[in-house]
């Protein structure tokens, strides 16, 4: 019970972050009216439930837990958000690798906190950590919906 509490409340407090700070950026208003606490409720608590349960339940390798994640994360990015860097094409060529990046942070990293693995995957955690940045930041400067 120990380690659901702690992944559990990591995961939501990354997702929040993350989506946060690429998708919406600084205008909070806007952000809970696409969002609405009852999409932030189903997407944060369900898929953080279903992480880990894939995670520590079912104890699937990782490079599966990565791909669950991409899988998700494509079908959140088209079906709800119809995200254009993964709807069109050619963006689908880079949107569909940036996507893994920020699904795969949001569902791994509070994994590797909990499991105290962190040093193992230093190098891929910067990584995507810094992929991460640079997209919040071109968010924050091309963010249609600032205060």
């Amino acid at each position: 019970m120990k380690n659901f509490l702690k992944y559990f409340l990591l995961y939501i407090l990354i997702y929040f972050i993350v989506d946060f700070t690429t998708g919406f950026n600084s205008d909070i208003r806007y952000w809970i009216s696409v969002n609405g606490p009852i999409l932030g409720l189903i997407v944060y608590t369900l898929s953080g439930l279903l992480f880990y349960y894939i995670i520590y339940k079912k104890e699937l390798k990782e490079r599966t837990i990565f791909l669950v994640a991409l899988a998700y994360g494509l079908l959140l990015e088209i079906l709800f958000f119809k995200n254009p860097l993964v709807t069109t094409f050619p963006a689908l060529i880079g949107g569909i690798p940036l996507t893994a990046d920020i699904y795969g942070l949001i569902v791994l990293l509070p994994k590797w906190i909990v499991n105290k693995e962190l040093k193992k995957h230093k190098i891929l955690a910067i990584v995507m950590i810094a992929i991460w940045l640079f997209l919040a930041i071109l968010a924050f400067f091309n963010n249609p919906h600032k205060i």
